[in-house]
């Protein structure tokens, strides 16, 4: 099966957990989201990676992460991320 590419706009306008639950479940397909919004990884996803500027600042199954910890770690990496060097 060739791999199939969901863009946040197309997803946008569809139902994203039915897309997610045929392309995994019934296709045993493994899934890659990239998200800005915090609530998808929690509501969709198995294991959390956070990038920031190409370096892995969190990598946890998603059960043993809270929204407000991934939110803290978010706003912490941006913070830093915008100073001047």
């Amino acid at each position: 099966m060739l791999p199939v590419v969901l863009t946040t706009f197309y997803a946008f306008y569809i139902d994203r957990i039915g897309v997610f639950d045929i392309l995994v479940e019934k296709y045993s397909m493994t899934s890659i989201m990239i998200s800005h919004n915090m609530k998808d990884p929690i509501d969709y996803s198995d294991i959390i990676v956070m990038l920031d500027k190409g370096r892995v600042v969190l990598d946890k199954a998603n059960k043993d992460i809270i929204e407000k910890e991934l939110i803290e770690i978010y706003r912490k990496n941006l913070e830093f991320g915008t100073k001047s060097a």
